[in-house]
């Protein structure tokens, strides 16, 4: 049996670890590797998600929502699916959703559904107005994701992109102070 141990030792006690963790080592490198692409690819889809909802009208008074919706009606366009006023609520939630950041867990923002009934409207707009009280703010981590301003873990990113984005998000900071009667605001 001591023979037998001395044979295989070099086996068993050296090379197999050996090879163990370099297997072990490669699965960490891979995961790793596809979390951060997953992690890239979240990026440019809320990135995406913003650009696409950004210039989108945000209605945050009970008498837009009635005007809105009164144009709706008088051109026979309050249910349907293409051009309708549920599509047009659908979009609102969108773009809280996407450029400011309110869901459904913390701003009880309501479910998007999938009617185009009276009752759908009905209750979109319900869920909708106790939102009108609350401040709309950009997120900023869809003006700046790392995917589309060149970031890339150990450099710094691309500053033309950079500067670009603070602009934006200055600008509106800006507008969110002078809303607020609050002049010479700095960024948030």
């Amino acid at each position: 049996m001591l023979r037998d141990i001395r044979r295989r030792y070099h086996d068993t006690c050296v090379l197999k670890p050996r090879l163990d963790l370099e297997a072990h080592n490669d699965a960490k490198r891979q995961r790793s590797t596809d979390a951060a692409t997953k992690a890239e690819e979240s990026a440019k889809a809320k990135a995406l998600a913003f650009m696409g909802f950004k210039d989108v009208e945000i209605v945050t008074t009970d008498a837009g929502l009635a005007t809105i919706r009164a144009g709706f009606e008088s051109r026979g366009k309050l249910l349907g699916t293409k051009g309708s006023f549920v599509e047009y609520l659908r979009s609102q939630l969108r773009a809280r959703e996407h450029t400011y950041g309110q869901t459904r867990a913390t701003d009880a923002l309501p479910a998007i559904g999938s009617g185009s009934t009276l009752e759908e409207v009905t209750r979109i707009v319900d869920g909708l107005r106790p939102l009108f009280a609350k401040p709309l703010l950009f997120l900023r981590r869809c003006i700046r994701p790392a995917a589309f301003t060149g970031v890339t873990p150990g450099r710094g990113a691309n500053r033309a992109c950079e500067e670009a984005a603070g602009g934006v998000w200055q600008a509106h900071a800006q507008g969110l102070g002078a809303a607020r009667g609050v002049h010479g605001q700095g960024g948030l």
